[in-house]
């Protein structure tokens, strides 16, 4: 058996989304940048709304209304500056790993499973990361179906190639230690999501079943 799923792109972004909404720290983050979009909207609509009520009850021009949208707009400005980058900073932190990991690929074999992806923070176009885990490392799977993150348990590696196709390894980045408890997170947002879980969930009661017949 060699089967292999590919992420889809909208279904990861969907789910991330999802599960950021449960991380407390993100939460308490988010509506910092809320309060500065907020301020961003109340002081425009302060340096338009003040000139328009003037001008209704005649006591200032049209041209004082055109003014006062100039500065409110360049007063705006400053709020929504900073709320932007710390909106996209935030999201990246905070829905990590998933947040680094790009063109992932999922391979299930007989007898044991491979992850592929793409670090976000490296230098190089062609890097790869691999972990890799034989099934008779395979301790434990955990699914969270409303999150739709696997959680594997098991002695598995984690190798990083700086130039995967030349398999180029970059071997500071490849120093991760896995023992028989260590766990390691991939979100199934994968085209035929279920199927995987369901592969993966019948490997370990394999595992099971054989630990199970040898004693």
């Amino acid at each position: 058996m060699e089967k292999h799923f590919f992420i889809i792109e909208k279904k990861k972004r969907q789910y991330i989304k999802k599960w950021l909404c449960s991380v407390p720290e993100y939460q308490s983050k988010q509506r910092i940048v809320k309060l500065l979009y907020a301020a961003s909207v109340m002081l425009f609509v302060l340096h338009v709304g003040a000139p328009t009520i003037s001008f209704l009850v005649g006591r200032c021009n049209a041209a004082t209304i055109w003014a006062g949208a100039g500065v409110g707009a360049a007063m705006a400005v400053m709020p929504f500056a900073f709320a932007k980058p710390i909106s996209v900073k935030v999201k990246k932190s905070c829905g990590l790993p998933f947040t680094g990991r790009m063109q992932e690929h999922l391979i299930l074999y007989e007898d044991g499973i491979e992850f592929f992806f793409h670090n976000v923070d490296s230098r190089y176009l062609e890097s790869v990361d691999v972990y890799r885990i034989p099934i008779e490392n395979l301790n434990a799977v955990n699914y969270d179906s409303t999150y739709h993150i696997l959680t594997i348990i098991g002695q598995g590696e984690l190798i990083s190639y700086d130039d995967y196709p030349s398999r180029r390894i970059n071997y500071h980045n490849s120093q991760r230690r896995f023992y028989g408890n260590s766990s390691y997170s991939i979100l199934m947002a994968f085209d035929e999501e279920q199927i995987v879980v369901d592969i993966i969930m019948g490997m370990v009661k394999m595992k099971k079943e054989e630990l199970s017949n040898d004693n």
